[in-house]
């Protein structure tokens, strides 16, 4: 039990988003031209990928251990502090939208020039992971989906727009800015 007040979920979390934010502004920062699956691919489908393979066994850890969800929420600098459910979940949308979109736009870089089935590997990568690790903490409670859904409601039109602009750069070529 002492390892997991720890590692507490937003510790935990802030954790990754501090290996994986540089990360993801590299991928941002990227030029269309140094947008080749030699660069992305292993941003994303190695370096993100392993980050949050690890954070998601951790998760694994404390739902097989049915460690106590206020135990997780307790901020380890102040332990008679906790994280309540909403902020946690603001935590962790901002986290994974930030992996999520910088990969995608990343990508949408990269779309013009190369091969579908390289776009798509890559868009996987950059949204299985992530959704593994909602998942997970979902199952730690159930209580994390109301807030999450009230901001994802928010993200709709983003990913509509991402999709639309995927579509149009596979099929006729076109490059959409966002």
């Amino acid at each position: 039990m002492r390892e997991a007040k720890e590692k507490s979920l937003p510790v935990l979390v802030h954790g990754v988003q501090a290996k994986i934010s540089p990360l993801a502004d590299k991928l941002k920062n990227l030029p269309a031209g140094g947008c080749t699956p030699d660069v992305i691919s292993p941003i994303i489908v190695q370096d993100m990928k392993d980050i949050l393979i690890d954070t998601n066994a951790q998760l694994q850890l404390y739902i097989d251990a049915n460690v106590d969800l206020s135990v997780l929420l307790a901020d380890a600098a102040h332990s008679d502090i906790t994280v309540s459910v909403e902020t946690f979940a603001s935590i962790l949308l901002t986290f994974s939208l930030h992996v999520v979109v910088s990969a995608c736009l990343s990508v949408l870089k990269l779309a013009v020039n190369v091969e579908l089935d390289l776009v798509v590997k890559i868009l996987e990568d950059s949204c299985i992971t992530p959704g593994v690790f909602i998942h997970l903490c979902l199952t730690l409670d159930i209580g994390f989906s109301t807030s999450l859904m009230a901001q994802i409601s928010a993200f709709i039109p983003l990913c509509v727009q991402l999709g639309a602009s995927v579509t149009l750069n596979a099929i006729l070529g076109v490059g959409v800015s966002l």
